[in-house]
């Protein structure tokens, strides 16, 4: 999230930064990816293109 807001891709306390940490806070709790997706309503396709951005 922190490299998505630099980029200027996602802005702190919008609507799908809410549902991203959701989604987060979903996964840490041990629920799998698709669920985090489905559960917190995160677009798929966004939430994958986060944990790239993420990773490098």
């Amino acid at each position: 999230m922190a490299e998505a807001g630099r980029k200027g891709q996602v802005k702190p306390g919008s609507t799908i930064w809410n549902k991203v940490q959701d989604a987060i806070k979903l996964l840490r709790r041990g629920k799998t990816r698709d669920e985090a997706i489905t559960l917190s309503q995160v677009d798929k396709t966004t939430f994958h293109q986060l944990l790239e951005w993420g990773q490098l």
